[in-house]
């Protein structure tokens, strides 16, 4: 009956996917082109893994965004905005985004490797070369204060632990990552 009636006022539901979420935490956010293509890798891993189905889409789409400024070093990780866009605090979202750094982690050889050749192109900023968060995935450090602790810090490099992309053999890496280590954001 419900149905009928909301055909009838051509109202039509949908299942809410984290698709919907992303659009708005990207432009909360603020992000530019690299970011906005790691936030859409992570949510498609996470949309196509089992594992998030405990998570609603909404927190899947900020643990998106989260992960992908822990990646790439983009300070702050969380900012005030975000807090109140998404509803969530940063401990409220640590969870699902240490599952989808995972994800990035094992994508290469996982069963999901047309996301990661799909986002290793140029057209997507080859965002799925990068390194992984290690801040996420280093769970054995015995440091529980988690990825936020870099704010008190003086070295994002050295705190996590990750390697430094400015290594990298292709010089894209080298400018991405001068552009994002120079300028913090706000």
């Amino acid at each position: 009956m419900e149905k009928t009636v909301l055909g009838k006022i051509k109202w039509y539901l949908t299942i809410p996917t984290s698709y919907v979420f992303l659009l708005r935490f990207i432009k909360a956010a603020l992000v530019d082109r690299i970011l906005e293509n790691m936030v859409y890798f992570l949510s498609k891993l996470g949309l196509m893994n089992y594992s998030t189905i405990s998570h609603p889409p909404s927190m899947v789409a900020a643990s998106a965004v989260y992960a992908a400024c822990c990646t790439l070093n983009i300070s702050p990780f969380w900012s005030a905005t975000l807090n109140v866009h998404t509803g969530n605090t940063e401990a409220q979202i640590m969870d699902c985004a240490k599952l989808l750094v995972t994800f990035h982690a094992n994508a290469k050889d996982g069963k999901f490797q047309v996301v990661y050749r799909k986002y290793s192109s140029s057209q997507r900023a080859a965002v799925a070369l990068l390194s992984p968060a290690k801040a996420l995935l280093d769970d054995d450090s015995g440091d529980t204060e988690g990825p936020h602790r870099l704010h008190q810090g003086t070295d994002h490099v050295s705190k996590t632990k990750s390697p430094n992309p400015a290594n990298a053999k292709n010089s894209k890496f080298q400018v991405v990552y001068r552009k994002y280590s120079s300028s913090p954001r706000r």
